[in-house]
C-alpha cells in the first residue's frame, strides 16, 4: 500500500514539472525558420516571365528544404509571392501596392514595367532586382534598385567580340517588334552599329502581332547585309523572321547577341536555316555547366522531369538579391544597399556577374551588372562554344562603348 502511495505520487510530482516546463517544451518545439518574403512581378502571359517565376520558385524551394536562408544567426523560410504585370503599367503598380502594403514583402524582382512602380518602392524602401532596357532603373534618383541583367550590356559585350573577329562585316539590318522594350533594343543596335563602323542598312519595326514575317525576310534578301541581328521578339518572332529571310534566299551571317537557345531557336525553325548562327550562350546552354548552372539544371528537372530550355534572363535578379543580403548577413536593407551599391561579384546560372556603375547615366553606384558570356555557333542543329567573354572583357567592351 505503501508502495502504490510513493508511485502515485511520483507520478504526481512528474505531471506537474511536465505541466511548468510544457511551455517551454512548446516554444522549443515549434521553433521554425521565420518567413521572408519576397515579391516577384512579372508577365505571366509571356513564356520569358513565366520562366522567370518558375525559377525563383524552384531555387526558393531549395533553400527551404536545406533549413531556410541563414542570414547572421537566424533562418529565415522564403516565401514568394508572384504577381502577374500583365506588362501593363497600370496594372504592375497596382500589384506592388498590394505586395508592399499588404503582403508586407521586403524584397521585389521585377520585370521591364518596373518603371511604373519604382516611386513606390522607393518611398517604403524595398530593394528591387529588376530587369529593364529602359533607362528609368538606371536614374541616380531612385536608391533602392538595381538592374538584375545584362540587358544593357550584353549587346556591347557580344557586338565588340563580332566587330575583333569577323572584322569583314560592315552592313548590317535588325528587327523588332514596335513597342517600347523593341525601339529600345533598335535604338541600342543603331548606336552600336556606329560605334563598330558597321552601317545600318535598315531598322525594321513591325506589330507585336505579326505572325507571318515573309515580306520582312524578302526585304532582308533585298538589302543583303552581311549580318541580320533580330532583337526583342522572343523564340517564335525572332526565329520566325530568321526563317523568313532564309525561305527568301538570304545567305548572309544571323546573330543574336542575347542568350536565345538553340533549343527556342529550332523549335521554331529547321537547323538548317540557321546553320551558322552565333549568338550568346549562357552557362546552362553548356554541355557540361560549370557548378552553380548545373545545379539550376538539376534542380529544375527534378521538378520538371527534363531540361526544356526556359529562358534565364531574369534570373540573375535572384541571384545578385541573394548575393547582396549574403554578403551583408543582413536583412536591414540600408546595410544591403551599402553592400551593394559599392560593388559585388557573384556567380548566376548564366554566368560570372559583376555590377558596376553608370557614371553615363549619372550615378555612381554600382546600379547596373555585366556579366560573362559564352559565343555559341550553330552547327548541325547544336550550339557549340567557339569562345568565352570574362567578366573583365566585358567590362571593358561597355566601358569603350559608354565612355565611362
Amino acid at each position: 500500500m505503501k508502495k502504490n502511495k510513493q508511485l502515485v505520487f511520483s507520478g504526481i510530482i512528474l505531471m506537474a514539472v511536465m505541466l511548468i516546463a510544457s511551455p517551454f517544451m512548446v516554444g522549443f518545439a515549434s521553433a521554425a525558420p521565420e518567413t521572408l518574403k519576397i515579391g516577384v512581378v512579372s508577365w505571366l502571359g509571356w513564356p520569358l516571365g513565366l520562366d522567370f517565376v518558375e525559377g525563383v520558385k524552384i531555387l526558393a524551394e531549395d533553400v527551404n528544404k536545406k533549413g531556410g536562408l541563414e542570414v547572421g544567426k537566424e533562418k529565415y523560410k522564403i516565401e514568394i509571392i508572384a504577381v502577374d504585370s500583365k506588362m501593363d503599367h497600370s496594372t504592375a503598380k497596382g500589384a506592388v501596392e498590394r505586395l508592399v502594403y499588404q503582403d508586407k514583402v521586403k524584397f521585389i524582382l521585377g520585370d521591364e514595367t518596373v518603371d511604373a512602380w519604382l516611386p513606390i518602392t522607393e518611398e517604403n524602401r524595398i530593394l528591387v532586382c529588376a530587369v529593364s532596357p529602359a533607362p528609368a532603373i538606371l536614374s541616380p534618383k531612385y536608391k533602392y534598385c538595381y538592374q538584375g541583367a545584362a540587358v544593357t550590356g550584353q549587346a556591347a559585350t557580344m557586338w565588340g567580340w563580332l566587330s575583333k573577329n569577323r572584322p569583314k562585316i560592315k552592313t548590317m539590318v535588325c528587327s523588332a517588334p514596335d513597342q517600347k522594350h523593341g525601339h529600345e533594343e533598335l535604338e541600342k543596335a543603331k548606336k552600336l552599329g556606329e560605334f563598330f563602323g558597321i552601317k545600318v542598312l535598315e531598322a525594321i519595326y513591325y506589330p507585336p502581332t505579326q505572325k507571318d514575317f515573309s515580306s520582312i525576310g524578302t526585304l532582308i534578301k533585298n538589302l543583303n547585309p552581311d549580318v541580320f541581328q533580330p532583337n526583342a521578339g522572343g523564340p517564335p518572332r525572332d526565329a520566325g523572321i530568321m526563317k523568313a529571310a532564309y525561305q527568301a534566299g538570304y545567305r548572309g551571317q544571323f546573330f543574336c547577341p542575347h542568350g536565345l537557345t538553340a533549343g527556342h531557336i529550332l523549335h521554331f525553325t529547321p537547323p538548317e536555316t540557321v546553320e551558322g548562327l552565333l549568338g550568346g550562350m549562357n552557362d546552362v546552354e553548356l554541355e557540361d555547366p560549370p557548378p552553380v548552372a548545373k545545379e539550376y539544371k538539376e534542380l529544375y528537372i527534378a521538378k520538371n522531369g527534363k531540361w526544356t530550355d526556359p529562358d534565364i534572363l531574369f534570373l540573375t535578379n535572384w541571384y545578385l538579391m541573394m548575393a547582396g543580403i549574403q554578403k551583408a548577413q543582413s536583412l536591414d536593407p540600408e546595410k544591403i544597399k551599402a553592400i551593394m551599391d559599392k560593388g559585388i561579384r557573384f556567380t548566376s546560372a548564366s554566368g560570372e556577374v559583376m555590377t558596376v556603375a553608370r557614371p553615363d547615366q549619372g550615378n555612381n553606384r554600382s546600379c547596373d551588372v555585366v556579366v560573362s558570356f559564352n559565343v555559341k555557333k550553330i552547327e548541325g542543329g547544336k550550339a557549340k562554344k567557339i569562345d568565352y567573354i570574362s567578366v573583365e572583357e566585358s567590362y571593358e567592351s561597355n566601358k569603350k562603348f559608354r565612355g565611362w
